[in-house]
């Protein structure tokens, strides 16, 4: 019985995208999170006339990220990055218009969106595409935190959370990929074994065709030679050459164990089925048996007449 499992290659595609889901979620999270921290931020200073807009961006932005998270598609991502870039920075110009000092005591709170941008992947096959997605989102996450600044007029102050984050998977991507390289050195290529089993059991099919074609043929036919009177007739000379032709023409290497009738093993076949299932409603017990490395070549005549 064999067991299915998945190639080396294919369960590291599996941790690897596994990986890059769970940075999806994890943005999912720290949006979630990020709106009632809002709330509670903007009402305790009577600022519930500010809540709606930068609220609405973290909403908007939580269904974009469950969306690419459920299709984590390059086109979905690039979608994303590119509005979340545009709802972060509306949103951190909201938050700040109505408390000016949120850019110095509440730098968690304005870094949602921009941690956020940090977490993404694109159904990542390979460490590298998934280093290279959170890598370009960083970026982007820094470029909003400039663009914030330059507005405001304030020094740019990223925060501790885009950091972190880019920290966190950059150092499980780099560990992932070493654990890959590792595995590929010290456990076999089941692939390459498959191979290797299958050719040894096609050069065993070979061996075995080999002797038969040896056995079958060539012994039979200089036992018909040896006892053959001085001149053989135009019967025998002509089962000689046709056996000749067979063994030169190779056709024997790759001969399977089904029998041809003039070029279409389905005749036959399908006559002996017919045949088999006619008898066995009458109450019969028909089993049919033959060698697996013979060559069998009948006429349509010769096959109508074994039937």
């Amino acid at each position: 019985m064999r067991l299915a499992i998945l190639t080396r290659d294919d369960a590291a595609r599996v941790i690897t995208g596994a990986t890059g889901r769970s940075a999806w979620a994890a943005n999912a999270a720290n949006l979630a999170i990020g709106i009632p921290v809002l709330i509670e931020y903007l009402l305790e200073r009577g600022l519930g006339s500010a809540l709606w807009a930068p609220l609405g961006i973290l909403v908007v932005m939580l269904g974009l990220a469950i969306a690419a998270a459920l299709r984590p598609r390059p086109w979905m991502v690039a979608t994303f990055l590119g509005a979340g870039a545009i709802g972060a920075i509306t949103y951190q110009l909201a938050v700040i218009s109505a408390v000016p000092s949120a850019s110095s005591d509440a730098l968690f709170l304005l870094n949602r969106p921009a941690v956020s941008l940090v977490l993404v992947a694109a159904g990542a096959t390979t460490w590298l595409v998934g280093l290279a997605w959170i890598l370009a989102g960083f970026a982007v996450s820094m470029g909003v935190t400039i663009v914030v600044a330059v507005v405001v007029g304030i020094p740019p102050t990223p925060g501790y959370g885009p950091v972190l984050v880019l920290t966190i998977y950059v150092v499980s991507y780099i560990v992932l990929a070493s654990i890959q390289v590792t595995a590929r050195r010290r456990i076999p290529n089941f692939d390459r074994l498959e191979e290797e089993t299958h050719r040894t059991r096609l050069e065993e099919d070979l061996r075995s065709k080999v002797t038969a074609a040896v056995h079958d043929t060539l012994l039979n036919d200089l036992a018909i030679v040896m006892n053959a009177p001085d001149r053989l007739d135009s019967r025998v000379t002509d089962r000689l050459r046709q056996d000749l032709d067979t063994l030169t023409s190779a056709d024997w290497l790759t001969a399977s164990s089904e029998v041809t009738v003039d070029g279409d093993d389905s005749v036959l076949r399908n006559q002996l089925v017919m045949l088999m299932s006619d008898l066995q409603w009458r109450g019969l017990t028909v089993q049919i048996t033959g060698s697996g490395t013979g060559i069998y070549r009948l006429a349509p005549e010769t096959a109508t007449a074994l039937v």
